[in-house]
């Protein structure tokens, strides 16, 4: 079921009240739907006309260089995906956004209730703080380039590690990727970061244990 708990957890919808996320609901047409494992969310080369809003689980978004896929981003609960997308109007020409694990997500035009939305008293609150959560975008690109510009593999993990732990405002976090996936994002190979994984546990630099790392 559909609360406004589950808006209040994205960043665009943390000041709205319980009532505010009700009267959202029912000014902007929207859709719920489940996904299961692997299932896709949005196929490239196709048109976006809704964003989605990520209640639970994750979603990989992933680019393909002819036969191999590679995770370039894992996005989760209160996470908007596809809205850039929508807001330029250009196709999805560069990525397939996958469910990673079952996923439920919310489904709603944001140009929609930006062209429809103005009487609502909650609007520029809306719109600041979904700028806001944009404005986030280049900030993680940026991230993303910094771990891939370190120099060596414990470097890169350290510092991947070190930017979950910092979202997670936790030095123990959920990882939700495998280690192949993992070495995908970081742009390595699977078996040097089972390697350096084991070295860093070794030297009790980390622990890492069914999906949960913790930085000691």
């Amino acid at each position: 079921m559909l609360t406004p708990a589950h808006l209040q957890r994205a960043s665009c919808f943390q000041h709205f009240s319980d009532e505010d996320c009700v009267r959202f609901l029912d000014a902007v047409p929207h859709s719920t739907r489940c996904f299961a494992p692997g299932e896709t969310v949005f196929l490239p080369g196709t048109t976006i006309r809704r964003s989605a809003l990520i209640l639970s689980g994750h979603v990989h978004i992933c680019h393909a260089a002819g036969d191999t896929e590679t995770i370039a981003a894992v996005y989760g609960p209160g996470e908007l995906i596809g809205c850039s997308f929508e807001l330029s109007g250009t196709v999805n020409d560069c990525c397939c956004i996958r469910a990673a694990v079952q996923s439920q997500l919310l489904f709603f035009s944001i140009l929609d209730f930006i062209r429809n939305g103005t009487q609502l008293n909650f609007y520029s609150r809306f719109i600041e703080d979904f700028l806001r959560s944009y404005a986030q975008a280049p900030i993680s690109l940026n991230r993303t380039i910094q771990v891939m510009s370190e120099k060596t593999l414990r470097e890169k993990l350290l510092r991947f590690f070190s930017d979950l732990s910092r979202d997670a405002d936790s030095r123990r976090f959920y990882l939700s990727l495998n280690q192949e996936q993992l070495a995908q994002r970081i742009g390595s190979e699977r078996s040097s970061v089972c390697r350096e994984l084991g070295k860093l546990r070794q030297e009790r630099i980390l622990k890492l244990e069914n999906g949960w790392v913790e930085l000691l």
